[in-house]
C-alpha cells in the first residue's frame, strides 16, 4: 500500500504546501497453528508482536472454541488480531 499525504504549513503571512510521500509494506509471516501453516500479515506492526499473537490463540478458549474450521490467515494489528477461517469467518482476538 502507498499513499500521499499533504501538510499545511503556515508561516509569517503565507502558507506554504508540502507534499511527501510515505510508504507502508504489509510485511507477512507464517505461525504454526493445530499443526497447520497459517499466514500471518503484519499490518502496522512487526514480527515482535508474534509472541503476544501465539499467547493470545492458545489463551482465548471461548473464541476458539467456536472455530470449525482451520484458521487460513491472521490479519495482526498492534492491539488485536482478526482470524479467518476456511469458511472465511472472521474472529477478533485483543492482543494483551
Amino acid at each position: 500500500m502507498k499513499w500521499v499525504s499533504r501538510i499545511l504549513h503556515i508561516g509569517l503571512n503565507k502558507a506554504v504546501k508540502n507534499y511527501y510521500e510515505e510508504e507502508m509494506y504489509m510485511i507477512q509471516t507464517n505461525i504454526m497453528f493445530n499443526q497447520e501453516l497459517v499466514n500471518v500479515n503484519l499490518i502496522g506492526t512487526d514480527h515482535k508482536l508474534i509472541p503476544s499473537l501465539l499467547h493470545a490463540l492458545k489463551t482465548n478458549k471461548i473464541t476458539l472454541g467456536s472455530i470449525q474450521k482451520p484458521l487460513v490467515q491472521v490479519d495482526l494489528y498492534s492491539s488485536e488480531a482478526i482470524l479467518y477461517s476456511e469458511e472465511g469467518d472472521k474472529y477478533r482476538v485483543p492482543l494483551f
